[in-house]
């Protein structure tokens, strides 16, 4: 069938190394049988600009090239016998028929639009530039235009001596390169620009500019170490820090992958990079992401005669699926960046009023008043029998037949799925603590709106999405016929989604539930879907520590993440870089949501995020963390002794025993020592989080007393809870009357205040 758009690329080279430049562009090595092709790929100005369409941001697209061809005429795929794989220096070894080795070093500068080339022993290259080069001793330099772009592309090289350089009838430019001579590749907007760089660099041999790159990545990168007791886990962490801080540019972007096809800016894949990246203690990746991401709404159809504006499946664009997850993550990128870094200087009025728009645009779509749940067209990136967009794909404009369409023979006509509710739910919360921060008094009735909303929708859910057994379903569908059905954790549903909705946050509707829900999937997800993708997989590990999983079983949960990634390959032979699947080590890989997620799972073996804080935390697993960045404090945090519980814990010389969640009032700017005491069992009670603010502690021999805000219903959760002689809960003076719910064979017991504003606990001790 002809088709007016180009099939999206993959890579078609029997082994494919690919390095994603900070500045936005990105060098793929495609290893064929015949020779090894170099792809620079150019996203015009990317990191000076703010802005997605400077991406060359389409799937559908060609892609700009700085070159027609590059590639190594003498260097085939059989000849690589090892790749060193670092996504700012990676080295491959090359062995020749005759038994001649070769090390062909890639340099990926941190800050510039430029690649490095070296090798140990003479290399030849070929070129042939989209039209004509410019030729000087030392120079290939060509001026073009693309997309209404400007661009030079350049390759510096050691010069013409010893008639190094040659010319092909065809058009084709032949290097050759001694040993250790430097190759200077790259891209950027005018000569001036390509200039400064060729002069930066000029003379400099491969180690100090290594050194030099290295010195970059360090002042940026190096923050929150966490330190892991096994050796293949810390060695994966560390390269996988590296990924992440390659696969987002100086100007905001995050792309999915590293990769050909793969390397568009999702709104979800963003998000949950930045804001695990945040929450794992190094912030710099969503003071990038978060004002890239909230200034470039997407524009959606509503009723085939309004555009409005949203935040979709990826960033900026009109042409994209319509998920309906893309405004909790950017809401909740709003609301990390506030609580990790907290200044509220980026919630301008007119990103306010931005966020409002699309939240009473969702609403208006979405809020079935009738029973109080959220209802969509589409369920995942698939449109239903009530969609416009129903049958057909609105990316590339084919016909498309869903995996729902002729459910048991009966079409799918809308959808409630669970990930929307909880979704949909910290939305309305996020937003009533941004807005509490606003000095607006225009405000106040969204307030009382979007609380009153989430309050119905919990209710809710308690109503009609707990099963017989304790669990929550997964999905709810309304059917052509009129009816509904629920679903359960069943083969055929978005597993992905259902795990983040029981084990995300920051707010949980119905902690108990989610979970139980959590542990069940857990349990059977892989009996069910054959696999699971490491990202969830990452969140729910997290969740499932937090509540009672020993880190004997989560070391085991996350072992074969670790093992995978650690496989050599041959397609992708990035040994270390995580993949999105398991059982696929030849997928793609270096996915920097994977990677994040799985940083975060480990830095809360100590510093556990909550909606409004941090929590300490004991773990076989961890023994320290360091520079971890919060606010305007630099925690370090270690922990002596054995065991999995805290016996006490130590903040710059203050202790504190009976309360878990970080008295912030305690923090100062700059360097924080905190010691954690670890022991087997603790048989008094504590208070292991909240999901409010702690704004005051005061402990003695046998109490506590704690003061916490928030604008919104607070959940309290107690290790011991029934060994205390007393909790009582006071506003104003007035005793509260809390919700209760213990979580089965567990220490947990949680506590549900439906007061907003300050509260005081006082937990005295038997």
């Amino acid at each position: 069938m002809k088709t007016f758009y180009r099939e999206p690329m993959i890579e078609e080279g029997i082994h494919n190394i690919i390095l994603q430049n900070r500045c936005g562009n990105r060098l793929t090595l495609l290893c064929l049988t015949d020779r090894c092709e170099m792809e620079f790929v150019y996203k015009p100005n990317a990191f000076r600009r703010k802005d997605f369409r400077s991406r060359n941001f389409s799937n559908r697209d060609n892609q700009t090239t700085l070159f027609d061809s590059f590639y190594l005429p003498d260097i085939t795929s059989s000849m690589i016998k090892n790749v060193y794989y670092d996504p700012f220096y990676t080295k491959l070894e090359v062995k020749s028929e005759s038994g001649a080795i070769n090390i062909i070093s890639v340099v990926n500068l941190a800050d510039e639009n430029c690649f490095v080339i070296s090798a140990r022993q003479p290399l030849l290259l070929a070129i042939k530039p989209h039209f004509e080069f410019n030729v000087s001793d030392g120079i290939l330099y060509e001026l073009f235009s693309e997309r209404g772009e400007d661009i030079v592309a350049f390759i510096s090289f050691p010069g013409f001596e010893l008639n190094r350089y040659r010319m092909l009838d065809d058009g084709t430019h032949v290097l050759q390169i001694l040993e250790n001579d430097i190759l200077l590749i790259g891209g950027e907007e005018n000569k001036m620009q390509m200039t400064r760089i060729l002069r930066r660099f000029e003379g400099m041999p491969l180690d100090e500019l290594i050194l030099q790159n290295e010195k970059t990545i360090k002042t940026t990168l190096y923050k929150s170490l966490v330190y892991v007791n096994e050796d293949d886990f810390q060695d994966v962490i560390d390269l996988n820090r590296r990924i992440i801080f390659s696969g987002m540019d100086e100007g905001g972007a995050c792309f999915g992958a590293l990769n050909r096809i793969y390397y568009l800016i999702w709104v979800r894949d963003g998000s949950m990079t930045s804001c695990h990246m945040a929450l794992a203690g190094n912030p710099i990746f969503i003071q990038r992401w978060a004002p890239f991401l909230l200034f470039n709404p997407s524009q959606t159809m509503v009723n085939e005669k309004k555009v409005v504006r949203d935040f979709s499946q990826l960033v900026g664009t009109r042409w994209s699926k319509s998920e309906d997850d893309g405004l909790f993550y950017a809401v909740w990128t709003a609301f990390t960046y506030f609580r990790t870094i907290g200044d509220i200087s980026l919630f301008s009025d007119e990103l306010i009023n931005l966020l409002i728009e699309c939240i009473e645009n969702h609403l208006e779509r979405c809020w079935d008043k009738r029973i109080c749940l959220l209802s969509s067209d589409t369920l995942g990136e698939d449109p239903l029998t009530a969609s416009p967009y129903f049958g057909y794909d609105i990316v590339n404009g084919s016909m498309l037949k869903t995996r729902y369409q002729d459910y048991k023979h009966n079409d799918i006509v809308r959808c409630s799925s669970l990930y929307h509710q909880v979704n949909m739910y910290n939305v309305l919360l996020m937003t009533v603590c941004l807005l509490n921060e606003c000095d607006r008094t225009d405000l106040l009735e969204y307030q009382k709106r979007y609380l009153k909303i989430a309050n119905e929708l919990r209710n809710s859910l308690r109503k009609n999405f707990i099963s017989e057994d304790g669990k929550l379903y997964s999905l709810r569908f309304d059917m052509v016929d009129g009816t509904e059905k629920f679903l359960g954790i069943v083969k055929g549903i978005d597993y992905w989604e259902h795990g983040w909705a029981v084990s995300q946050g920051p707010f949980f509707p119905l902690p108990y539930h989610q979970i139980e829900s959590c542990r069940e999937l857990y349990k059977s997800w892989e009996s069910i879907a054959g696999t699971y993708g490491f990202c969830p997989w990452n969140v729910m590990a997290r969740q499932l520590f937090n509540y009672g999983m020993a880190s004997t079983e989560h070391r085991i949960m996350l072992q074969r993440e670790v093992s995978e990634a650690r496989t050599k390959t041959e397609k992708y032979p990035l040994f270390g870089a995580l993949t999105e699947y398991a059982g696929a080590i030849e997928g793609w890989r270096a996915l920097p949501f994977s990677a994040a997620s799985f940083l975060l799972t480990h830095t809360s073996l100590i510093l556990y995020p909550l909606a409004m804080g941090f929590a300490v935390r004991a773990s076989d697993r961890v023994s320290k963390i360091e520079n971890f960045m919060y606010r305007l404090y630099r925690l370090f945090a270690y922990s002596e002794g054995q065991g999995e519980s805290i016996s006490s814990y130590i903040i710059n010389g203050k202790q504190f025993r009976y309360c878990l969640q970080i008295p912030e009032r305690e923090l100062k700017p700059g360097k924080n020592i905190i010691k954690i005491m670890r022991c087997p069992k603790i048989d008094f009670s504590q208070l292991y989080e909240s999901d409010s603010e702690l704004l005051f502690l005061e402990e003695n021999e046998n109490r506590m007393s704690a003061v916490f805000s928030s604008p919104i219903a607070k959940t309290f959760c107690f290790l011991n809870a029934d060994n205390a002689k007393e909790i009582s809960w006071t506003k104003n003076g007035k005793a509260l009357i809390p919700e209760i719910t213990h979580l089965p064979g567990t220490q947990f017991t949680f506590f549900r205040i439906e007061e907003p504003g300050e509260i005081v606990i006082n937990l005295v001790m038997q």
